[in-house]
């Protein structure tokens, strides 16, 4: 497929950009923190609402049961001592925490190596 003149120069101000953004590293980190904690939010009342009682046929108040029973804790519960409803907070937010961190740098090292390789997307 061919492109236009005017769809090639749009391509290359999109990766132009894209590079912008990528470069700015406080601008990145504070775009990621911004996802993580949206991230956080969002699944927890995904568990706390639709996943865990779907999928593991529980109320609301069984979820909160589980979580006051210091067997069904990680170490955050545990060593936070916190039950009920503030344990499944901690649980949820930190791995969610850990979860995205991991996205955000591996997609930042892979936009990172593949502006590289390609340098043809940078507006020149």
């Amino acid at each position: 497929m061919a492109y236009t003149k005017r769809e090639r120069e749009e391509h290359i101000a999109f990766w132009g950009t894209i590079k912008q953004f990528l470069t700015s590293k406080w601008l990145y980190v504070a775009v990621g923190i911004l996802a993580i904690a949206l991230r956080v939010v969002v699944t927890m009342l995904f568990n706390f609402y639709f996943a865990i009682p779907v999928f593991f046929n529980m109320s609301t108040e069984a979820i909160i049961g589980m979580f006051s029973s210091p067997q069904y804790l990680s170490f955050i519960g545990n060593s936070l001592g916190l039950i009920g409803f503030g344990a499944f907070v901690a649980e949820i937010a930190f791995w969610n925490t850990i979860q995205g961190t991991i996205d955000v740098y591996v997609s930042w090292i892979i936009s990172i190596a593949v502006l590289r390789r390609i340098p043809s997307l940078v507006k020149k």
